[in-house]
């Protein structure tokens, strides 16, 4: 079992149907050849890993391909392929999920977030979703799991832009931030990502989430949710210092009952009694408290939180935080 200094990150690839995913995963594996990669596919042999790489498979349906990678089909039961992975005695040391394109990766995140095992064998390095420039206004107005694929992603790959004029890109842009304030939007065509950094970003670290808060925070205006149909991303700045107990109960009972409908939260929290800024963050009905940086003397102690999902009530869940306080 890893220990907490070497737990293997992973990045999970989702976006559209022919967005480009098969080709950015290829462009990975070529772009970063020191790594030696584990590989999740959800179609392997179709359109995927080059066929002529498979030099083994065995018994699991792990196949060993000819650069050193090892590689699997996603089955209905994530957690157990993973630690078959662990157990095949196949070293690797970073690990690419592709998703499916009607896939939700909430789904697939919280998986690392939920088992045990699992947890203690691998870290979050991110998300990266792939959209396409040129369907995209239809997609997002068609599709319910594109909502749920942006709104998710720390990294969009606006692939095909080449293709688009600015005007649409500027108002796709507008598009998956309302979904996403967190997000960076990177335009490329043909899943190109030669210069890029796009692993080892490690962006559910306590520190980046940290960054990532107090960047949409003195970016956006609280309390005002930017909406695109159902999905919303709501921003909230409260003064006060929260009730641990009380928060920790209100947190697992609210993602308890909205996890079908509650995507991602994050947010740099003051807990009464407490030194450290506490880092939360959340996918589905799982959440994570860290501790960040001490507060500083002097310094105002405020409460800075986002959730991002569906249909969620911003006056609901104000109140309820209000009430959490000490």
């Amino acid at each position: 079992m890893q220990t907490t200094a070497n737990r293997i990150p992973v990045t999970i690839i989702t976006g559209f149907l022919g967005a480009g995913k098969t080709t950015l995963l290829n462009q990975l594996i070529r772009e970063y050849p020191d790594k030696n990669y584990a590989i999740i596919e959800n179609e392997f042999g179709e359109a995927g890993i080059d066929s002529e790489m498979v030099i083994n498979i065995d018994n699991n349906n792990i196949c060993e391909l000819a650069n050193g990678c090892i590689c699997c089909t996603l089955n209905d039961d994530l957690a157990e392929l993973l630690k078959d992975l662990l157990n095949s005695g196949k070293p690797f040391d970073h690990l690419l999920v592709e998703t499916t394109g009607i896939a939700d990766p909430a789904s697939v995140v919280q998986t690392f977030f939920s088992d045990h095992e699992v947890k203690s064998a691998f870290k979050m390095d991110s998300v990266i979703c792939l959209a396409d420039a040129l369907h995209y206004i239809s997609a997002a107005k068609e599709q319910e799991e594109v909502h749920r694929q942006i709104a998710i992603a720390d990294i969009i790959l606006l692939n095909k832009s080449s293709d688009q004029t600015p005007g649409v890109l500027k108002e796709i842009r507008e598009s998956i931030l309302s979904l996403n304030p967190h997000s960076e939007i990177i335009e490329t065509s043909f899943a190109e990502i030669r210069g890029l950094k796009l692993l080892d970003r490690f962006a559910y670290q306590a520190n980046r989430v940290q960054a990532f808060t107090l960047d949409v925070f003195s970016a956006t205006r609280a309390g005002e949710p930017a909406t695109t149909h159902s999905i919303t991303s709501h921003s909230f700045i409260l003064p006060g210092a929260f009730d641990i107990e009380k928060f920790s109960y209100w947190m697992e009972y609210f993602l308890y009952i909205n996890q079908s409908v509650m995507f991602r939260a994050k947010g740099i929290l003051n807990f009464d009694g407490n030194p450290h800024k506490m880092i939360l963050q959340s996918v589905r009905s799982s959440y994570l408290l860290e501790d960040g940086d001490y507060w500083d003397a002097g310094e105002e102690r405020i409460n800075r939180i986002v959730f991002i999902g569906k249909d969620l009530n911003q006056a609901e869940i104000k109140e309820a935080l209000e009430n959490l306080m000490v």
